[in-house]
């Protein structure tokens, strides 16, 4: 169980972690507020092994960072995105209409849920893929 909790007095982060085994206390680790988030980043860097070992239990070596910057630089436009209500719940219809068989066409969609679910992200989205193509849908 991990809980993040801000202090009122001190400009601190108090990260308490407690195992589910019975006799085991809670362990705490402070973590003073930074001005920039880079720092921070880069302190938690160095701890990387120690968190996969004690609060993820995984047995992580050879560690390697790698650039994290993910840009995207494109448009992409969505075949049809409707603000509707959906069996009397209001909320997000996305349809994409596919002619051709497209292997990564599961990988599209989950972008498009992110961008989507990015700006309407408390409305319930449904996606569909309409396939209007002449040879038979095969599987992604």
């Amino acid at each position: 169980m991990l809980n993040i909790s801000p202090q009122k007095s001190i400009p601190l982060f108090c990260l308490s972690i407690s195992k589910e085994k019975k006799n085991q206390p809670p362990f705490y680790v402070i973590i003073p507020l930074m001005k920039k988030d880079i720092t921070a980043k880069d302190t938690i860097k160095t701890i990387t092994q120690d968190i996969a070992k004690h609060i993820l239990g995984l047995h992580v070596t050879r560690i390697k960072f790698v650039d994290k910057e993910l840009q995207r630089i494109e448009k992409r436009e969505a075949d049809i995105v409707a603000l509707c209500q959906i069996n009397g719940v209001k909320g997000i219809l996305h349809l994409e209409i596919q002619n051709d068989n497209d292997k990564t066409m599961h990988r599209r969609m989950l972008r498009y849920h992110t961008d989507i679910k990015m700006r309407f992200e408390k409305l319930p989205l449904h996606q569909y893929v309409v396939y209007i193509g002449k040879p038979k849908l095969s599987q992604f």
